[in-house]
């Protein structure tokens, strides 16, 4: 009878290791809450209006906020109970599981185990964001297929308006390749561009009302906001996300292994430098996977196979 392989993988080790310290830090240092802010939060505010509310609204709108309150549903019951915010550490976790263990070919490079720390330098709300879009990543260029993770990726997206459109974009543009994979994703999109529809709808309407009344596109954009807000670390991620998409939208030209397919995941990230919110952050884990090499097979261009890392060493 063979004997169960026990080996553990150095990556594995290393994982762990930055986990336990996420955790120590996040019990000890960083005491963070998903609703920190409080009644500052405008997105507080509409999970609060939905849990003491008590009453249904036919509005199309409420029916967002009805999806984000249970998309942080478990955040809100630990934040109104009064645990301690190290619980919220430990549930923001439970979402980065799936990219801290992404594996890509037969390889999991170093420097994806410092992901876990994520949430202590953004807001839970933007890890969040950065899940979705990295779920919606793996869906379609992973070995593996996982309807639930597909769900999850569509829910976490709808946390910001800002990020619903780009993962729309993201979905139609690859719906034959995902439905080679989830059989019935085509009435899924169909279902997902309804009910987010009015999320998407409701940014751009702001955006157009915010721009006719004298305001240029650029002042809508959150590099702008940042810097009217005197928020120059962010100013400074920003930009850089801004000018790593320069680099990766000039990919073609250098690498032939970046695929016409990856490019559709990537090409959606301009809208988002004309609105304020969370589209453009949310791609950050993806953009970082780029520049370790992450490339889909250019003989499966990302339907059905794994993805493999080109030139660099782990």
């Amino acid at each position: 009878m063979n004997q169960p392989d026990w080996k553990v993988s150095r990556y594995t080790l290393f994982l762990s290791a930055n986990i336990l310290a996420y955790l120590l830090l996040s019990m000890f240092v960083f005491q963070k809450s998903m609703f920190s802010a409080g009644d500052a939060d405008g997105f507080y505010s509409q999970i609060f209006y939905v849990a003491n509310e008590g009453s249904w609204s036919t509005s199309p709108l409420y029916f967002v906020h009805l999806l984000r309150f249970f998309a942080v549903s478990p955040f809100y019951y630990l934040y109104v109970n009064g645990f301690h915010p190290f619980f919220e550490s430990v549930l923001i976790l439970v979402f980065l599981m799936p990219v801290l263990t992404a594996r890509f070919g037969a390889r999991q490079f170093f420097g994806q185990a410092f992901f876990v720390y994520l949430p202590l330098l953004f807001s839970y709300r933007s890890v969040l964001v950065m899940c979705s879009i990295s779920y919606l990543f793996i869906c379609l260029y992973g070995g593996k297929r996982s309807y639930l993770m597909l769900v999850a990726s569509m829910f976490l997206a709808n946390l910001s308006s800002g990020v619903v459109l780009p993962w729309l974009l993201i979905t139609l543009m690859n719906i034959k390749s995902l439905s080679r994979r989830y059989k019935y994703i085509r009435i899924a999109a169909l279902c997902v561009v309804v009910v987010l529809g009015f999320s998407v709808l409701q940014k751009i309407g702001f955006f157009l009302n915010e721009y006719s009344s004298g305001n240029s596109i650029l002042e809508r954009s959150t590099f702008y906001v940042s810097i009217l807000n005197g928020q120059y670390a962010r100013f400074a991620v920003y930009s850089a996300l801004l000018m790593a998409w320069f680099v990766i939208s000039l990919a073609k030209i250098r690498y032939q292994s970046f695929s016409m397919h990856l490019y559709t995941f990537y090409i959606p990230v301009f809208i988002t430098f004309f609105f304020e919110g969370l589209g453009l952050i949310s791609f950050l884990i993806p953009i970082l996977w780029f520049f370790v090499g992450v490339r889909p097979s250019t003989q499966l261009h990302g339907v059905r196979g794994p993805l493999v890392k080109l030139g660099v060493s782990t």
